[in-house]
């Protein structure tokens, strides 16, 4: 499915854009395909990372004005860019070009040439509400992103957040989120414990990964619109002792200190640590305080087990609900 018209985390992409994206974006990106080849100079920055289900290697070099992002995971190939324009050099085997360039490439423009921290993480909207997940990669993420979705919420954008800075009328500034593509990738064990589905109704990502494609738009909840980011919860998923019994409560969230919270933010800064090869890590650093100093991050501690999805979601719907409160108060 082509998803070029859509809007991509608040950028329209050129020459596809429909009327619609103009209203749900920010900023505009010239985007096109191409043959191109990875500069021969030692990389900036490299990213290798081993794990159990794949290995992904990413390298990021400089020439001239473009950068170049060169991807080698479940999905090959390379984006270069600059302040006006992706191109995209993609291998056809393996994983598609769109789900690097809606996290790692969007992360890495919006990042370098606009200054909207990415965040490594799911956004979900409840209402008019919004909030943020965060946790690392294989902790459940996405398990406990359908879940939600299948008790009122809607994903928004899933593995990736832009959080776009904003000021009201008054000079007091807040955060927006803006929707990724409405794709959404899930193990099948996920599937089946979250949605209560078989899996194989779903396509593989390709042949030789396990992982499935779902609609979001069809099969989960989606929205399409920008939100307020009202807070971000961390993940804390603890495993339940051997001969011992649940405590109560199962599930408790859990205000974080900005210090603390700055650090979470800058181990789930998507690309990582590139940002100081790019010599904007101080700026980038300043961002990241103002955005634990304006957005709640809290910290939701729940035992592990797929029977506490359910309380998981309800303790995190129930504390979302109280920022309204407040925002109606004040």
């Amino acid at each position: 499915m082509n998803y070029l018209s859509k809007p991509l985390h608040g950028v329209r992409l050129t020459p596809w854009s429909s009327e619609l994206s103009c209203t749900r974006s920010k900023y505009r990106v010239g985007l096109s395909h191409s043959t191109f080849s990875v500069p021969n100079n030692k990389p900036i920055w490299r990213l290798l990372d081993e794990g159990k289900r794949y290995k992904t290697e990413v390298n990021l070099h400089a020439s001239g004005d473009d950068l170049i992002l060169h991807i080698d995971c479940e999905g090959q190939g390379q984006f270069k860019l600059n302040e006006d324009n992706i191109e995209i050099n993609w291998t056809e085997q393996g994983t598609s070009y769109e789900h690097y360039l809606q996290t790692m490439g969007m992360a890495l423009w919006l990042d370098t040439f606009k200054q909207v921290p990415c965040i490594h993480g799911n956004a979900i909207s409840y209402g008019e509400l919004s909030f943020g997940l965060v946790a690392p990669s294989r902790t459940g993420k996405t398990t406990l992103t359908a879940a939600l979705c299948q008790q009122g919420a809607e994903l928004m954008s899933d593995d990736m957040m832009a959080l776009h800075p904003c000021r009201n009328a008054a000079g007091e500034p807040y955060y927006d989120v803006y929707s990724s593509w409405p794709i959404a990738r899930m193990w099948p064990d996920a599937i089946n414990a979250a949605l209560n589905t078989d899996e194989t109704q779903f396509s593989k990502v390709h042949d030789k990964f396990s992982k499935r494609l779902l609609n979001a738009e069809q099969d989960l909840q989606y929205n399409a619109d920008k939100r307020e980011v009202n807070a971000i919860y961390i993940l804390n998923r603890i495993e339940v002792p051997e001969k011992s019994t649940l405590a109560h409560p199962t599930c408790w969230i859990e205000t974080v200190n900005p210090s603390k919270a700055l650090i979470i933010l800058i181990q789930n800064s998507m690309l990582a640590d590139a940002y100081s090869a790019l010599g904007i890590e101080q700026a980038r650093l300043a961002r990241l305080i103002d955005v634990v100093q304006t957005i709640p991050i809290k910290q939701v501690n729940y035992y592990s087990g797929i029977k506490q999805l359910p309380n998981v979601c309800q303790t995190i719907l129930q504390d979302i609900q109280t920022h309204k409160q407040i925002n109606i108060i004040s």
